[in-house]
């Protein structure tokens, strides 16, 4: 199961108008007025959460247990970016910076050997 939000680094990125977008977004949802959907999408964190710790989660296969472990995942992924899209691309491009930083660091290491 692919992340369904990468798209939108991506976009940010490149696309000065999609980039403009997420900012009037951000800005939207700190009014009054969005608190009801972030309030929503809290909810369903939780729902999803306490899902994970029930009973008929514990009782579930493992292959059932990974199944659903993965589309909480990509839903949590969804709501992260929809709560706080400037600050979820921002996490996504600095955890990406660093994984290039210790690839070259190892590379360097290693006598120049890329992987």
């Amino acid at each position: 199961m692919r992340n369904l939000v990468n798209i939108f680094e991506k976009l940010f990125n490149e696309n000065d108008e999609f980039a403009r977008q997420v900012q009037d977004y951000t800005r939207a949802l700190k009014t009054p007025q969005w608190k009801f959907l972030n309030d929503a999408m809290l909810m369903v964190r939780g729902q999803m959460a306490q899902d994970m710790f029930s009973k008929k989660y514990t009782n579930l296969s493992e292959t059932e247990k990974d199944v659903v472990q993965k589309t909480y995942y990509n839903i949590n992924q969804i709501l992260d970016f929809l709560v706080n899209p400037q600050g979820w691309i921002n996490r996504r491009t600095k955890f990406k910076q660093k994984i290039a930083d210790q690839s070259k660091a190892l590379s360097s290491k290693m006598g120049g050997t890329t992987w």
